[in-house]
C-alpha cells in the first residue's frame, strides 16, 4: 500500500482546526469529530490532521483485513458504526493479526491519533523489523513477503 499526498491540503489555524466548507469524504470513514458535522447535527466542526490520521488508520485496518471496518459491518445498520466510532468501540479489532507489524501503529492511528511524523516513524521501525517464520514458512518465503524497505 502506497500513501500519498494529493496537495489538498488547507491551512490550519492556531488550535490545529482546518475551516470547513461543507462535509468531505465518505461516513463511514469520517474521524469521531466530523461525524455530527456530516449529519447536520452540529453546524461546525474541527478538522485537523490527526482526523486524517484516524481516517487513514480505518482505510490501513481495511486493506490489511482484506475488506473488515475496525468500528463495525458496513453492511449492517449505519446507526451501529457510527455510534462505534463515536464511542471509540472498535469491534474488530482482533480481526487484525496480533503477529501483523502493522497492527500496533495501524490501532494507534485511530485510538491515540498519533502525528504524522510518528506514523511514518513507527511503520518504518515495523517493517525493518526482522519477521519470525510462520509454521512450514522459509526465510526464502519472508525475503519475497517482507520486504522492510517496500511500502
Amino acid at each position: 500500500m502506497k500513501w500519498a499526498d494529493f496537495g489538498h491540503s488547507k491551512q490550519i489555524n492556531d488550535s490545529g482546526c482546518a475551516s470547513m466548507s461543507g462535509t468531505r469524504g465518505t461516513q463511514n470513514w469520517l474521524a469521531p469529530e466530523i461525524i455530527p458535522f456530516f449529519y447536520k447535527e452540529e453546524s461546525a466542526a474541527c478538522s485537523s490532521i490527526k482526523s486524517d490520521i484516524f481516517s487513514a488508520g480505518c482505510a490501513f485496518f481495511f486493506f490489511l483485513t482484506k475488506g473488515v471496518h475496525p468500528y463495525g459491518d458496513e453492511n449492517e445498520n449505519s446507526d451501529n458504526l457510527k455510534n462505534n466510532m463515536l464511542g471509540g468501540v472498535m469491534i474488530n479489532q482482533n480481526r487484525l493479526n496480533n503477529g501483523h507489524r502493522a497492527k500496533s501503529t495501524v490501532l494507534r492511528m485511530m485510538k491515540d491519533r498519533l502525528g504524522l511524523k510518528e506514523v511514518i516513524s513507527e511503520f518504518k521501525k515495523a517493517l525493518s523489523t526482522p519477521r519470525e517464520p510462520l509454521s512450514g514458512q522459509s526465510a526464502f518465503e519472508i525475503c519475497l513477503v517482507g520486504r522492510p524497505n517496500s511500502y
